[in-house]
């Protein structure tokens, strides 16, 4: 509670169309209480974000998993390379790493983004 606001339980109100909880005059959004407590929660946002992940890492992690691989499965290329580059760390991948992924994966290197 950085904001100096202290919670009052015996104050409870659901606003905002029931997207805000306050307690008092502590304010704190349904989804912020939803993700820092429930660890389902918290999966299925993670799930979503990662499906909605446009850039060459999401659809790499995307095209890995649908074809049942691990990162350590693309040989010449550490498995850490593959995390940082799915993290989007690594945006711009050097043409031998993308060209040793695309052919572990089954498809051309113009392809890898499209997943």
């Amino acid at each position: 509670m950085a904001s100096g606001a202290v919670a009052d339980p015996a104050a409870l109100a659901v606003i905002d169309h029931g997207q805000t909880v306050c307690l008092g005059a502590f304010e704190a959004s349904a989804d912020a209480i939803l993700y820092e407590f429930d660890d389902e929660y918290r999966r299925r946002v993670k799930r979503r974000a990662l499906a909605q992940d446009t850039t060459l890492g999401g659809s790499l992690r995307r095209l890995r998993l649908k074809r049942g691989l691990t990162q350590d499965a693309f040989p010449g290329v550490p498995a850490k390379t593959i995390a940082r580059i799915e993290r989007s760390e690594v945006t711009k991948p050097h043409h031998a790493t993308l060209a040793a992924v695309a052919k572990r994966l089954g498809v051309s290197v113009a392809d890898l983004a499209s997943y």
